[in-house]
């Protein structure tokens, strides 16, 4: 009787008598190593949880919007961001670029920028028109 190079299970030969024992053989090894293979998947898939665990712990959040002109006495634009922030930045590149920063605790620009429940909130007084980009971390 032959084995397989790799997995060293009975191959069974045109010659050889039927052996429920060489059958039984590969069962077992294959059994053995599937039951090796799960316990290092489930070791893997641990770990990975983990880590998720621990990612999803720090909230932020990152996009656009559209600011409006600053003598535009519109309605504040509000952005919603899905958590209340800790500290929010925001900025807008090019020619006018500008950028702002604000805290929970203390806003660095004035009246024009406030963190609200679940966002920000930039008043009629704004940066400037264009599209900004902000990142906000709870």
């Amino acid at each position: 009787m032959q084995q397989t190079k790799r997995y060293k299970l009975n191959q069974i030969e045109p010659q050889d008598h039927f052996l429920p024992q060489a059958l039984a053989e590969n069962a077992q090894k294959i059994e053995d190593a599937l039951l090796a293979h799960e316990e290092r998947v489930d070791g893997q898939v641990s770990a990975l949880d983990q880590r998720v665990s621990v990612f999803e712990a720090v909230k932020f959040a990152c996009g656009t919007y559209i600011g409006r002109y600053k003598y535009d006495n519109q309605d504040p634009v509000t952005v919603q961001v899905g958590f209340t922030p800790k500290i929010l930045f925001i900025h807008k590149a090019g020619a006018d670029s500008a950028s702002a920063l604000a805290f929970q605790s203390y806003n660095t620009y004035g009246d024009r920028l406030s963190i609200v429940s679940g966002g920000f909130r930039v008043h009629g007084q704004e940066l400037s028109a264009g599209e900004y980009h902000y990142i906000a971390f709870a």
